[in-house]
């Protein structure tokens, strides 16, 4: 009977994909920027970036709000943000050979397997805003 190759660390090559802030330490107060070179460390990383800058403004502004005397925006929940994510990061997956995709946040369904790494949930986003819409 013959062994399955079961690969190392080493082996694997590794997507990693997160909608970057403007300073990407402080993304997610710092959270994937450390995961990240956690990762790096360990396994071949690659950087998908769905970084879309003038997007991101542009809904953040439409999205303002007020709330509880401080202005803040909802922007990512919107339908159009979800679908500026998508389509950017399977544009940057494409052409692209990883074994695996670890996602900060829900950012798009693959065909490569991916894990969706999140610390929070709608539910709870949901009860701390009145509407997101």
């Amino acid at each position: 009977m013959r062994k399955r190759h079961v690969p190392t660390a080493e082996e694997v090559k590794v997507g990693f994909a997160c909608a970057w802030t403007r300073v990407p330490e402080k993304s997610w107060s710092g959270t994937p920027w450390r995961l990240r070179n956690a990762l790096w460390r360990q396994t071949e990383l690659v950087d998908l970036g769905v970084e879309y800058p003038a997007v991101r403004a542009l809904l953040k502004f439409a999205y303002a709000h007020k709330r509880r005397g401080r202005w803040g925006s909802v922007y990512q929940w919107s339908p159009l943000w979800d679908w500026a994510i998508q389509r950017k990061l399977r544009a940057s997956l494409s052409g692209q050979s990883v074994d695996a995709m670890i996602e900060i946040g829900d950012l798009s369904e693959l065909t490569t397997p991916f894990y969706v790494y999140q610390d929070l949930s709608f539910d709870v986003l949901e009860r701390y805003y009145d509407d997101v819409s």
